[in-house]
């Protein structure tokens, strides 16, 4: 995992890179190349949009939204191992995968139930904090935080920047990740992927 900066100027034909000490890890050995060079963006957004920005830990629960994709397949996986409580929002082809191999506790599937979002505001469902990895939620999403909540998205969005002005004067946050490796949080995530 190399940081990108949009001033880079790219290029494939080099035969060495450099890298800051800090900004990468040794790869553990029971992890294969391939499994550790598709995992390292994705994992590494999902555990700083949840834990850093999102506050998440042991004993809260979250909703991840677009559990079947990159970040979110992640994202279930990486708050199951904070010890939180995982409710996944995705399509009907991922919900076994999300339920059964990555270990959420509950899963909605989108595309049977549409208004899962109405259901949960009328069943007073809320969460500590919400991650929106496909930025799909609307504006009224942030009514299913808990006081002290925080919303995570992954790109900022025009529903991002209007929840950001609705929640100034609140207890709630909203924020979205722009992640950036660290030999930590690298390490942290090759362990995982190696258990």
């Amino acid at each position: 995992f190399l940081q990108y900066e949009p001033n880079q100027t790219q290029g494939a034909f080099a035969e060495y890179v450099a890298v800051k000490a800090i900004d990468c890890a040794i790869k553990p050995t029971n992890v294969s190349n391939e499994v550790a060079t598709a995992s390292a963006t994705e994992a590494v957004t999902a555990l700083q949009a949840m834990r850093d920005l999102g506050g998440l830990s042991k004993g809260q629960s979250i909703l991840i939204v677009g559990a079947g994709g990159g970040v979110g397949s992640a994202a279930v996986q990486i708050a199951k191992n904070l010890g939180a409580t995982v409710t996944a929002v995705c399509g009907t082809k991922d919900v076994d995968r999300v339920k059964h191999h990555w270990g959420a506790d509950s899963v909605v599937d989108r595309v049977v139930n549409p208004q899962y979002l109405q259901s949960m505001l009328k069943e007073g469902v809320r969460f500590d904090v919400i991650l929106d990895a496909c930025n799909a939620l609307p504006a009224s999403s942030t009514k299913i935080l808990k006081p002290k909540g925080a919303m995570v998205n992954t790109i900022p969005t025009l529903t991002f920047i209007w929840n950001k002005f609705k929640t100034l004067f609140s207890s709630t946050k909203v924020s979205f990740v722009s992640c950036h490796s660290t030999k930590n949080d690298l390490e942290l995530i090759g362990k995982w992927i190696d258990e």
